[in-house]
């Protein structure tokens, strides 16, 4: 991170390129925005004074809660395809509507099914918003800062989920509703004014188009004429490798793509299996029950900060620690931590006097996200470009997102269908169990990736030992 921070000391016309990542990703705010404002919110809904005039069930509230990530589901398969054919920008206005169109329709709102259609248009914003945000930064940015500038959707994400928790604390419920609107109302009219990327513009013929845009985000002064050209024969060399279907078919079935889906997919439901979707959309709840001795909307806030918290050091993290440690401290702490909170639950319902160790919610859930934002959360999407092959590399993207949004659906809807099942000890003590059960992959299965070549990475996945493979693995 301090590299890339003097690469923009030394290149001044960086700040470009920092600023428009910055506002591509304001829709990843807008619904991270979207995904806490369930917290405070669902509170309100299922009290005798709703904000809507009627009051939710458990059942209402949990489709309110899940119906986000439905929609995000839903969008994922079927708009991947789209900003190829309408360009990066035309994708990011639809993304920013479905969000104001959502908001909308919560200010108006006047029953249960409003409020189920307007969290699905803003999930529709979540789904589309993770294909477009990344590859408008990707393709804008130079390689240096590429990481760098990559990891802003999740920090924008969980900043927003942070901010979220902090506001329902403090202010109405319908003035939250004002400033979820205003994220994808302040996108579009900044993104407005940034370019379309070179890439899609050279992929359309527009070359002289995609010359000013370069330009734009390397600098008036800068010579783009030769990296114009390696992006056009890049695309050359990707449209040659995807003319060859059987070739593709193969490496689908090859040894190292097969054992790369597996763990991806154990990873994908690694993530939504630990119970971190109903944690963050009931959090405010959560602390409700458990009666810590810190105020419910406190210990919300708490969490959401630290989780954000987790994020920045993941930065630092990933590329000192490695993969391997870093997944399985993770694992190991999250299921530490939800199991301790288990037990507080279970004491609890059992007639046992909790008063005196009170904060122990608040601590098992912090150091939960906090494991989960220095090794899960971020790393699945740092590890599959890693051990997948470049060109399946996008069939694995939409499995992964996929995955990871039906689960939270699912996770999010029956939350309260396993706590009437388990008990709220139970749920806990079951998403600590998802969270061991992968640590044999990790340990096993899972390449160290950490300073290795892509081309190592792949001859490790085949079980071929490389000298490069020799000399890191003292360190992992």
């Amino acid at each position: 991170m301090c590299d890339s921070a003097a690469a923009v000391n030394k290149n001044p016309k960086q700040i470009r390129q920092f600023i428009a990542a910055i506002i591509a990703n304001l829709n990843s705010v807008g619904y991270g925005f979207a995904l806490g404002w369930a917290a405070s919110a669902l509170l309100h809904l299922k009290g005798p004074d709703s904000p809507i005039g009627v009051t939710l069930t458990s059942d209402e509230a949990s489709w309110v809660a899940s119906a986000l990530h439905l929609g995000a589901f839903t969008a994922t398969p079927i708009f991947t395809l789209i900003p190829d054919r309408i360009g990066r920008k035309n994708a990011g206005y639809i993304t920013a509507t479905f969000l104001i169109t959502g908001w909308i329709i919560i200010i108006f709102a006047n029953s249960a099914t409003h409020l189920y259609i307007a969290r699905f248009m803003c999930g529709l914003c979540a789904g589309c918003n993770l294909v477009v945000a990344p590859l408008y930064v990707v393709e804008i940015a130079d390689t240096n800062i590429r990481g760098m500038l990559g990891s802003l959707c999740i920090l924008h994400y969980n900043g927003a989920i942070a901010f979220a928790y902090i506001l329902g604390a403090f202010i109405s419920y319908h003035n939250m509703l004002y400033v979820g609107v205003s994220f994808p109302l302040i996108f579009l009219c900044l993104f407005f004014w940034l370019p379309e990327t070179p890439k899609y513009l050279l992929r359309n013929g527009r070359v002289e188009e995609a010359t000013k845009s370069l330009r734009w985000f390397r600098g008036d002064d800068h010579d783009v004429k030769g990296e114009i050209e390696s992006i056009m024969e890049s695309m050359k060399a990707i449209e040659t490798s995807e003319t060859g279907s059987t070739a593709i078919k193969d490496i689908i079935c090859s040894k190292a793509a097969l054992r790369g889906f597996f763990i991806l997919t154990v990873f994908a439901f690694n993530l939504q299996l630990s119970g971190i979707t109903p944690v963050l959309n009931y959090t405010t709840e959560i602390f409700e029950e458990a009666g810590g001795a810190i105020p419910a909307e406190y210990s919300t806030i708490i969490v959401g900060s630290l989780q954000l918290t987790g994020n920045l050091a993941a930065l630092f993290l990933v590329e000192r620690a490695g993969r391997k440690v870093l997944l399985l401290i993770s694992d190991s702490l999250m299921a530490t931590s939800l199991l301790a909170l288990g037990v507080y639950f279970y004491l609890k319902d059992t007639g046992v006097d909790v008063s005196l160790v009170g904060w122990v919610p608040v601590l098992c859930l912090s150091c939960f996200v906090v494991s989960l934002s220095i090794g899960l959360g971020p790393l699945i999407y740092v590890v599959l470009p890693e051990i997948i092959p470049s060109p399946i590399l996008w069939i694995a993207q939409k499995l992964c997102y996929c995955i990871v949004w039906f689960m939270a659906f699912v996770m999010t809807k029956y939350f309260y269908i396993t706590v009437d099942s388990l008990n709220m000890y139970g749920s806990f003590w079951l998403f600590a169990a998802c969270c061991v059960l992968p640590i044999p992959v990790i340990i096993f299965l899972l390449p160290e990736t950490k300073n290795k070549s892509l081309e190592s990475i792949q001859l490790e996945m085949r079980g071929v030992e490389t000298t490069e493979m020799a000399e890191n693995s003292p360190k992992v």
